[in-house]
């Protein structure tokens, strides 16, 4: 698992205060990138030699109001581990109570061949990592 915090600001809330219910996903997936990138894996290079990575489904359950400057710890890791994709399970807590949990499955798809396509095995690697609790932010 991996966990990170984060300062709700103004950019996040809307009109009555709360979160815009998308940022939680912009949130998840610039974590997410980001370790990555600690990791020396980088998407640009991916998507340079062709590879996409869409949001096939997600879903988000929002248990209470998250508000500016909250301070929220965000956990995530994988589930679901396939050549062709995975699923990313998050929990964002609020003082150490879960305000928001939500999944976002991701597939693998190779634009040259306008499908689906095995993920690079260094991608696989760190994936695994995540989803066994050895990774490390």
């Amino acid at each position: 698992m991996l966990a990170f915090r984060y300062e709700v600001g103004w950019s996040d809330i809307d009109f009555a205060g709360v979160i815009h219910y998308p940022r939680v996903f912009y949130w998840l997936d610039d974590f997410f990138h980001g370790y990555l990138r600690k990791r020396g894996f980088y998407w640009r290079q991916l998507h340079m030699e062709g590879y996409g990575f869409p949001f096939v489904h997600v879903s988000c359950r929002y248990m209470k109001p998250v508000f500016l400057e909250d301070v929220l710890t965000i956990e995530m890791t994988i589930t679901d581990l396939k050549p062709r994709g995975f699923t990313l399970h998050f929990r964002m807590l609020k003082e150490g109570t879960p305000v928001i949990e939500g999944e976002a499955v991701r597939r693998c798809v190779l634009k040259s061949r306008q499908g689906t396509a095995e993920m690079p095995p260094a991608l696989i690697e760190i994936l695994q990592e995540i989803a066994e609790g050895r990774a490390t932010p």
